[in-house]
């Protein structure tokens, strides 16, 4: 079967809301000292969240304050 082919027989697609995200750029980046960051460069969630955890939580205010940005996410699937 040929990509067009293929392509045509797919059922139709339709968008579904799966809801707001929420983005806050921060000033200060990830401290090695605190343990936000390890010695190879990733990310300590656990540790992050506990010592951001004002900023997380206004990720999840209603209404937004005006330092996070919203975007509302859709996702593409089958039309039914």
């Amino acid at each position: 079967m040929s990509s067009s082919t293929a392509a045509q027989s797919r059922p139709p697609l339709r968008p579904v809301e799966l809801g707001p995200a929420g983005v806050a750029v921060e000033r200060q980046p990830p401290s090695l000292d605190i343990g936000e960051m390890t010695d190879k460069g990733s990310i300590n969630q656990r540790a992050a969240l506990a010592h951001r955890a004002a900023i997380a939580e206004e990720l999840y205010a209603a209404p937004p304050p005006p330092r996070v940005i919203v975007a509302v996410v859709k996702q593409a699937v089958e039309a039914s």
